[in-house]
């Protein structure tokens, strides 16, 4: 059967997919550029700045997750506004949403009087753990019974168990690796952090807030599109200990805030990021550059 559409993500599926698609006559061609990457980092060298360059002219849409990658897209990869559109990830609200999970903290060895703040993120140096974990040393001063849940594995375990050892906070923090249950570890904690040096949409914090979690966030790139300062949670500067460690401890000393972030971020994630409202947004999209390109439309 005949394909009417190609949709490629990530770089080598970006060239090899678009020039696959074009010699086969692919009516339509949509590359999905799902983040941005700093200067000096190995996505952001000649290959992949001449790459793209080149094999634009194959695309009829790039679709960015983010008004973020949609800045980064335009100015680090030369790619004309026009041929560029927003729609933002989508969460599966049914199976993120708010849980109560006592046994689960339980199982963790999660005190009911404890607070729990916690990160899902690959261990690496773009997610910033090591920030969080600065900022840990003057937060259990304030507040000695908060556990602070590390989801997810990556080359720098080790360096940051280290460093926990090294501050004494091994009563505090929790290295879990990687899990299957996130929606359910989400539940478990009051306050979702997320202290990225870069980011494109970071799904985790979509999940975070639609199961009903005040978030404390860097505002890179595409992350202030989700999280609203003071509305959805709080947004701090990145490479800033001091700012999250005031972020945090605001939340933890005011509960009826953390309530109120925690409604307002579960409202906003059934409003602007629910799946079906990114998969709305993405047929209007395909029936809109088949109509420009071939008789027969499927709907």
């Amino acid at each position: 059967s005949k394909v009417d559409i190609v949709v490629t993500i990530l770089f080598y599926a970006d060239v090899i997919g678009s020039i696959a698609a074009k010699l086969a006559k692919v009516p339509v061609i949509i590359c999905w550029a799902a983040g941005s990457t700093p200067r000096g980092s190995k996505n952001s060298g000649l290959r992949h700045i001449y790459s793209y360059r080149i094999i634009r002219y194959f695309f009829d849409k790039i679709v960015s997750v983010s008004e973020g990658t949609r800045r980064f897209l335009i100015k680090e990869r030369n790619i004309p506004f026009n041929l560029l559109t927003v729609i933002h990830y989508g969460v599966d609200v049914e199976k993120y949403k708010i849980m109560n999970l006592d046994q689960k903290r339980r199982e963790l060895g999660v005190d009911g009087r404890d607070f729990v703040i916690g990160v899902v993120a690959r261990l690496t140096k773009q997610k910033g753990h090591i920030y969080l974990i600065e900022a840990a040393k003057e937060i259990v001063k304030k507040y000695p019974n908060t556990k602070f849940l590390l989801v997810g594995d990556g080359p720098l375990r080790v360096m940051l168990e280290k460093k926990v050892a090294e501050y004494n906070l091994r009563e505090n923090f929790i290295f879990l690796g990687f899990r299957d249950d996130v929606n359910q570890l989400l539940n478990v904690m009051d306050i979702f952090v997320l202290p990225s040096l870069w980011e494109g949409l970071p799904n985790v914090i979509l999940e975070a807030m639609a199961c009903g979690k005040p978030v404390v966030a860097t505002a890179v790139d595409g992350t202030p599109e989700a999280v609203i300062d003071n509305e959805t949670g709080i947004l701090v500067p990145p490479k800033d200990p001091q700012a999250l460690e005031e972020a945090i401890v605001r939340l933890l000393s005011n509960s009826s805030e953390m309530k109120r972030l925690g409604e307002n971020s579960r409202k906003r994630i059934e409003e602007f990021f629910s799946i079906n409202y990114q998969a709305s947004r993405f047929e209007e999209l395909y029936t809109q550059l088949l109509r420009k390109k071939v008789s027969r439309i499927y709907v």
